[in-house]
């Protein structure tokens, strides 16, 4: 049974044969038909595609963010830091197959497989007199404790040295406040199709928050 066989048959007294009129009827019956399941598949390419490009802005961002963490030096984790596409001589070299990148110091525009993903840099640093730092020690320094001290019992506390509990960070770098020992790094990420004028979708943008601590030279050598 088809959509012409019931057109057919409301005109059984005419002549063999299918005409014009009929065709255009049942090609107007299937295509109103088909509406529904065309939004259907259009809908779900689209949100796949949205889908895909977020991934892949989400693979970047993560991308940059472990090369500032391992690969960058402190002092040179600002938002003037330089992103390159397989590049020797930036802090940040991504490995992205057929893409370009163009602005590459505090943020810039990557181009891959039709889509354009834009990322910023933001930096605050944390100063020795922001951090609160404190720890507790042992009364008893070497040579051993006496076999009679080992046990703490009930006064475990009683033989700690309180001194440094609830201390700026300052006091650990020989008294200078502006040392700054530790930056927060948040990375801007968003993107938009090829032609696209601007990032101005909020479904398509997110932020990425990491920390940086200063490892080298930081304390005080006394």
């Amino acid at each position: 049974m088809n959509i012409l066989y019931f057109i057919r048959k409301a005109n059984i007294d005419k002549p063999a044969g299918v005409t014009l009129v009929e065709i255009l009827i049942a090609t107007a019956i299937f295509a109103f038909a088909f509406m529904p399941v065309a939004s259907v598949i259009f809908s779900t390419s689209k949100k796949t595609h949205q889908m895909n490009y977020e991934l892949t802005a989400e693979s970047i961002a993560k991308n940059i963010l472990e090369q500032v963490l391992k690969n960058v030096k402190f002092d040179r984790v600002t938002a003037n830091m330089t992103v390159g596409i397989a590049e020797n001589g930036s802090d940040i070299n991504l490995d992205i197959e057929d893409a370009s990148i163009s602005g590459n110091t505090s943020g810039g525009i990557i181009t891959h497989n039709l889509a354009d993903y834009k990322f910023e840099f933001e930096i605050k640093d944390i100063k020795a007199d922001e951090m609160d730092m404190s720890f507790v020690q042992f009364k008893n320094a070497p040579p051993a404790w006496l076999s009679n001290v080992k046990g703490t019992g009930d006064d475990g506390i009683a033989k700690m040295n309180h001194d440094m509990k609830n201390k700026k960070a300052t006091v650990f770098v020989g008294g200078d406040a502006n040392t700054v020992l530790m930056k927060t790094i948040k990375l801007k990420m968003s993107w938009r199709n090829v032609g696209e004028v601007d990032f101005f979708d909020p479904k398509r943008k997110f932020v990425l928050l990491t920390r940086k601590a200063k490892l080298e030279g930081a304390l005080n050598s006394d």
